[in-house]
């Protein structure tokens, strides 16, 4: 396992999360006592830091990956065994570690506009109109969001 290569770590993440089992990943914690995910101190952490990147299809922010990095290192042998066995799962194109502002900062992101769409950087949650009319992940390589620009 190569720690400092964010997708590895983050791939790690999603393997643990994918053997928790529904009711623990609906939960957030642990309910079964079978050595195999997240231990229950972990479990609610580590599962919302999953489900952001899995199900919501957002990044993960410098200072959630820096702490994921760090716990995921008691689960080594897991990872080593389960991925041996070729349990590895695929991430979403939006699995990304982006730059925290610092903690004074209210958000982390911006939104601009950019000839015939709204780009919203790296991670600003569009408003309720914007999702009205539909957004979606930015297919030129931004890391961002788009919704088309119209009136």
């Amino acid at each position: 396992m190569d720690w400092d290569d964010s997708t590895s770590v983050l791939k790690a993440l999603a393997l643990l999360y994918s053997l928790q089992t529904p009711q623990e990943q609906d939960r957030q914690n642990t309910v079964e006592d079978n050595d195999i995910g997240f231990n229950a101190i972990d479990a609610g952490f580590l599962s919302s830091v999953a489900e952001q990147m899995l199900v919501q299809k957002r990044g993960v922010s410098t200072k959630q990956f820096a702490l994921v990095r760090t716990k995921l290192r008691k689960y080594e042998r897991q990872i080593e065994v389960f991925t041996e066995l070729g349990h590895l799962p695929e991430l979403p194109e939006t699995a990304i570690v982006y730059e925290s502002k610092n903690g004074n900062e209210k958000y982390d992101g911006v939104i601009r506009v950019d000839n015939d769409r709204l780009l919203f950087e790296p991670f600003t949650d569009p408003s309720k109109q914007v999702i009205a009319i539909g957004y979606r992940w930015a297919q030129d390589g931004s890391q961002s969001w788009e919704s088309p620009l119209t009136i």
